[in-house]
């Protein structure tokens, strides 16, 4: 690859060319405002994960990734002041030879830094389908995707120390002319193709799962979008592909003055990653409180409307109001027992006073409860609910003499 670019690509003088202010402001406003932007969108999951259970490995993932996104961020913007990205690379080398260098060591740097940040974000997303879905198809998926995503980072990682012998000829310009070169073009396809695929993969396997998935139209519409949304991450690295490739196919590109543009695709596609793996809990937070503002006014003016024909206060349960209104007389309080109200504690496992299991004074019943789900292994995981408990029980209540007494 060129330095420097020509009039003509075969023949004509060297020139000079105009600072590309655009690519600068776009490397600068996409390292500032998306890692800002992942940065609240990882607080509000992990400040909605412990509101609900302890943190899980997803989360842990996710969090060990923003280090290397600001790391990133940072290499961004100090290939940008400190590099010359956006200016021309004959204009940068008569300044000064040592900022190329740093210009050359930053895109090193950000090679290794990438993969080990998309691998972090894919395996966080595929441990989060395992919480969220814990059936054969998902673990059998998220296993296969698990190892395809970790043989490409070490692939990636093995590749970008062995690109050039010697490695420092990256980017000491003494070496450039001796040194041993692998094929550029062919380095970066094996790098982006493989990614886009495994991001493929990885969106289109949970989309089964939420379409068994037994709630609301509205709800399960918004969840399809939530998993889609990470489609964005597959347009983004084909943008990153595209701006590579024209960089790289060039002959006569200018090495300083052309890589704005993947410099700032770069970012944006490992901040929209992180962001679209908060999504499923972020974004279900979102969905959950917008279809209640949809659902919840109109059983709210049902249960009121039935409320004032019949006469009586609607008794509520557990999930939501009752429908229909139902008067049940209370049980009168036995002579002599000291207890608080009607009921009378019973004892729990322990055979302690429970406080809150409560039996009515004077009855004596033998009371089997089943209960029964799919959910195994994720019970830490309350994201998005997955199917219906069932619930069993078989009762045997007889009344007793001081039930009856007046």
């Amino acid at each position: 690859m060129g330095i420097m670019k020509r009039q003509d690509s075969t023949t004509g003088p060297w020139v000079l060319l105009p600072p590309n202010y655009a690519s600068i402001n776009a490397v600068v406003a996409c390292s500032i405002v998306f890692t800002l932007l992942a940065t609240i969108v990882v607080g509000l999951r992990i400040s909605i994960r412990r509101s609900r259970t302890h943190l899980c490995a997803e989360d842990w993932l996710i969090v060990a990734a923003l280090p290397f996104m600001y790391a990133e961020a940072v290499t961004a913007l100090m290939a940008v002041y400190r590099g010359g990205v956006g200016y021309s690379t004959i204009e940068v080398f008569n300044a000064d030879p040592n900022i190329l260098t740093i210009s050359l060591q930053c895109l090193f740097a950000m090679e290794l830094i990438y993969a080990i940040l998309i691998t972090l974000i894919k395996l966080s997303v595929l441990a989060m389908y395992r919480s969220l879905f814990p059936t054969p198809l998902l673990r059998k998926g998220t296993d296969i995707l698990g190892v395809a995503v970790i043989l490409w980072w070490l692939a990636v990682v093995l590749v970008t120390f062995l690109q050039s012998r010697p490695l420092n000829a990256l980017w000491d310009l003494r070496f450039f002319s001796t040194a041993v070169f692998l094929d550029k073009v062919g380095l970066f396809l094996g790098n982006a193709i493989p990614n886009i695929i495994i991001d493929v993969f990885i969106l289109a396997l949970p989309l089964y799962e939420v379409a068994t998935l037994q709630m609301v139209l509205v709800k399960k519409t918004g969840v399809f979008m939530i998993f889609l949304f990470g489609g964005v991450t597959v347009v983004i690295s084909g943008l990153r592909l595209q701006s590579g490739m024209s960089l790289l196919t060039d002959p006569t590109a200018d090495v300083t003055h052309s890589a704005g543009s993947l410099w700032a695709w770069t970012v944006v596609e490992t901040s929209m990653g992180i962001i679209c793996a908060c999504l499923p809990t972020v974004g279900g937070a979102i969905v959950g409180i917008i279809v209640r503002l949809i659902t919840t006014p109109k059983a709210t003016v049902r249960n009121e409307s039935t409320s004032k024909r019949s006469g009586f206060k609607p008794i509520g349960t557990i999930g939501g109001g009752s429908g229909r209104a139902i008067h049940r007389p209370a049980f009168a309080k036995v002579k002599g027992d000291d207890s608080t109200g009607s009921f009378e504690r019973l004892e729990d496992e322990s055979g302690e006073t429970s406080v809150t299991n409560l039996w009515p004074k004077g009855y004596q019943g033998e009371r089997e409860t089943t209960v029964s789900g799919r959910r195994i292994s994720s019970e830490q995981s309350d994201d998005i609910p997955l199917s219906s408990i069932t619930v069993k029980q078989e009762m045997c209540w007889s009344e007793s003499k001081a039930a009856s007494s007046p």
